[in-house]
């Protein structure tokens, strides 16, 4: 697998800057998706302007990692950086998006399913992650665990499930 790191390859917000953690508070990964049809570029945007998460912006891309439809993953963010992801988490979990617009609860609308490239990469980045932290299965969950029933949708939850019970 190929990290592509650009964390400063994206614009910051002009002032604001993540809060940094140890690595070793590190207990978990947060699987997401866009509720979008943009990339990591067009997501990162809207982050550093006014928008849902923070009325003054935020100071980035809001996640560790993006996985584009290709099945690129991307990092935008160090991982001692707290980003702001998942509401009572960020101290303690990874974020992960993946880019695309997905069904799930009270988001049946959604167009479009991830690619088989997003989930073997997400596959292989939660190995990664996993190995690394030395983490289990059990510690992988989708942003429904934390009160986001949409995130990440039937397809990845239903993968999420799957992967928390070997």
């Amino acid at each position: 697998m190929t990290i592509n790191n650009k964390i400063n390859h994206f614009p910051w917000h002009p002032v604001r800057r993540w809060a940094k953690w140890e690595l070793t508070t590190i207990n978990k990964i947060i699987i997401h998706q866009e509720l979008g049809e943009a990339n990591v570029e067009a997501v990162n945007r809207y982050h550093l302007k006014p928008n849902h998460i923070s009325s003054r912006g935020c100071p980035h891309f809001c996640y560790h990692y993006d996985i584009e439809k290709t099945g690129e993953v991307i990092q935008a963010n160090e991982l001692n950086q707290i980003t702001w992801h998942t509401t009572g988490q960020n101290n303690t979990g990874i974020g992960i998006m993946l880019a695309g617009n997905f069904a799930g609860q009270g988001h049946e609308m959604g167009i479009t399913e991830p690619t088989p490239e997003q989930i073997h990469s997400l596959e292989e980045l939660c190995d990664y992650l996993i190995n690394a932290f030395g983490l289990s299965n059990r510690d992988v969950y989708g942003h429904y665990h934390f009160g986001k029933p949409a995130g990440p949708g039937y397809v990845v939850q239903e993968w999420i499930e799957n992967r928390r019970k070997k």
